[in-house]
């Protein structure tokens, strides 16, 4: 990510009267040194196989085309080549969602490509042994693979669908470092519309937004139509019944890259506002009680089951006896889904999400299979400042 950083910069800053040919042929230098030191660790990035992968890749390929007279140029860009197709091809599932289930993971994933990207300028020039100022690949389609092309199509439908338009903000699912290697638009730290709008331009020929201060990003990525316009349809546990309330409901397969537990966790929009959230990480490493506790059921909005966790909690971002999750009805109105985390004690958890007349209603139902008895506890998270009541109805 540095290496990358350092890039971007020489060429922002190439004409400035502070970047003395001294200056730039340090951090020559340093790009030169921080693309040496890849290769030997990329063993554990593949072993990873999420962002570190792809970084890496980006930055060997970024080193390659920045430095093309390099004794190492032409191995850089053959390593960088392969690994970005096979982090988009396989971190990338058949809904579009990143393998690590996170809303801010999955946008460095599109941020990297759309850098990659604007590699491809439409020029090229530059002094032997320095950074190129204008950097250029013939096209995209050259580099990278249909598969690949198609994936990123479909994660950027996967990120606009979770993008609430009013605020730009999406549900705080997954882990969440708070990266964002590119802040290429005037906008808080949460707002996603940046992304989705120069992501839906490149890689579907679309915008998914209004014009705004985002699409500054836009301008900054160079962004143009070029890759291949894949119009598949992300299936999505979503709701938008009307222009001012939306919802997500939680719902995924289980795999290795689980860090949270939070099967049918429900988030609900109105008007902009987050009415019932998603916790997020907050912090990865921290004395007690903030020692990484939120990734459990019991701070989402679901139920758990004689206050156990939907699944074995293993480390601090891996989770074991993945649950699995379904849709088992979906109408412009109503979600209806259900997942086994619960098998162990011989319970299913399926859950109704509707919208009529203004109303949201969430039903609940725990069926079991054996004659035990059982705590159900259902947790709702909602926002500071709100008068909130509970209504006892038989």
């Amino acid at each position: 990510i540095r290496l990358m950083a350092f890039v971007w910069v020489a060429q922002v800053f190439n004409n400035s009267e502070e970047s003395t040919d001294q200056r730039k042929e340090r951090i020559t230098q340093s790009v030169a040194e921080h693309a040496a030191r890849i290769p030997s660790t990329l063993l554990y990035a593949r072993s990873q196989n999420n962002n570190h992968l792809t970084s890496e890749a980006a930055g060997l390929y970024t080193a390659a085309l920045a430095l093309p007279d390099h004794p190492q140029a032409g191995k850089w860009r053959r390593l960088g080549i392969k690994w970005l197709n096979r982090s988009f091809e396989n971190q990338i599932d058949e809904t579009g969602e990143y393998i690590q289930h996170s809303v801010n993971y999955h946008r460095l994933m599109l941020q990297l490509a759309l850098y990659m990207n604007s590699l491809t300028t439409k020029s090229t020039k530059g002094h032997k042994g320095k950074i190129k100022e204008n950097l250029r690949e013939p096209s995209c389609s050259s580099w990278l693979t249909k598969n690949a092309q198609e994936n990123l199509a479909l994660a950027t439908r996967w990120l606009a669908e979770l993008t609430d338009p009013i605020s730009g903000n999406t549900p705080n699912l997954g882990a969440n470092d708070g990266a964002y290697i590119f802040l290429l638009a005037n906008g808080d730290f949460r707002d996603f519309r940046p992304v989705v709008n120069a992501a839906s331009k490149n890689f579907l020929g679309e915008k998914f937004f209004v014009d705004g201060i985002w699409d500054e990003m836009s301008l900054w990525f160079k962004v143009e139509s070029l890759w291949l316009k894949e119009k598949k349809n992300c299936d999505l546990p979503t709701l938008k019944p009307s222009p001012d309330t939306w919802s997500s409901l939680r719902i995924t397969d289980g795999n290795l890259r689980l860090a949270h537990a939070d099967q049918l966790h429900l988030d609900l929009w109105w008007r902009g506002e987050n009415i019932t959230l998603d916790p997020g990480t907050y912090l990865y490493n921290a004395e007690a009680p903030w020692d990484n506790p939120l990734p459990s059921t019991e701070f989402h909005n679901t139920v758990t089951v004689n206050n156990e966790d939907q699944m074995t909690r293993a480390s601090r971002f891996m989770y074991l006896d993945w649950s699995h999750g379904k849709i088992v009805e979906k109408t412009k109105k109503q979600i209806v889904a259900e997942h086994d985390g619960y098998r162990k004690a011989g319970v299913t958890h399926r859950r109704a999400v509707s919208f009529t007349e203004n109303t949201w209603l969430v039903e609940d139902n725990l069926k079991s299979s054996t004659l035990n008895s059982y705590t159900y506890r259902l947790h709702w998270l909602l926002p500071d400042g709100g008068e909130w009541k509970v209504e006892n109805k038989d």
